[in-house]
């Protein structure tokens, strides 16, 4: 059966008002829009079209993550268990690096630039000709 390790340093358990707590946090979790649920059985399944293409762009953009055991056990048999080991290991590894990067983390547009026609609050600035 599944199990989930959830760490939670706000919520001090040890009370049954926790405990309760904790017990109504993790089903609202589990049961959010966007939560895929994953039968058991299909974890033996070919890894998705999805996993694939994040498992290239890890390779891509840190090479070093074919040197794990996650990669190598994916490279044997590349399961949907051993591709989200592997992404998720490779995430975890490399998450100083990730953060930096737009294409990882980026989940909205970014904002549009102020144009030159738009108003501002400043003094007009002359002109400086060539040097």
């Amino acid at each position: 059966m599944p199990r989930l390790i959830f760490k939670c340093p706000y919520i001090k358990g040890g009370t049954s008002s926790a405990t309760a707590h904790l017990e109504n946090y993790v089903k609202y979790m589990a049961t959010r829009n966007g939560v895929e649920r994953i039968d058991p059985g299909r974890s033996e399944w070919p890894a998705t079209s999805k996993q694939k293409k994040m498992v290239e762009q890890i390779l891509r953009d840190f090479p070093l993550s074919r040197g794990m055991f996650e990669y190598e056990d994916y490279a044997a048999e590349p399961t949907r268990a051993n591709a989200s080991e592997f992404i998720t290991r490779a995430l975890e590894d490399n998450y100083n690096q990730i953060a930096k990067k737009d294409n990882y983390l980026s989940t909205s547009p970014p904002a549009p630039a102020p144009s030159a026609s738009a108003p501002t609050d400043c003094l007009p600035v002359k002109k400086i000709s060539s040097y």
